[in-house]
């Protein structure tokens, strides 16, 4: 029983994740985001990508101007990469 939950709980830590924002260039940001199918896939990473865009520039009082975003999917797995700038 133990086992199970062990690995419920791993699969849930490794369901999203996201590769933190990163500096691109003056003001320019980009974050990439990666979520499981089960998950919600591609789209759901690219709404995780958008949520940190937000929350960075919000820390800054400022908003998210998303530059360029694009997704990828495949059977187990969708990403997202959102480049953008705080204005």
């Amino acid at each position: 029983m133990r086992r199970i939950i062990a690995l419920a709980a791993l699969a849930m830590l490794t369901a999203c994740t996201s590769s933190g924002v990163a500096t691109t260039g003056p003001n320019t940001y980009k974050v990439t985001n990666t979520a499981i199918t089960s998950f919600g896939g591609a789209a759901s990473a690219k709404g995780g990508a958008y949520k940190a865009a937000e929350a960075h520039c919000a820390a800054q009082e400022k908003r998210a101007v998303v530059i360029d975003d694009s997704t990828q999917a495949t059977i187990a797995s969708g990403s997202a990469d959102v480049t953008f700038r705080c204005e």
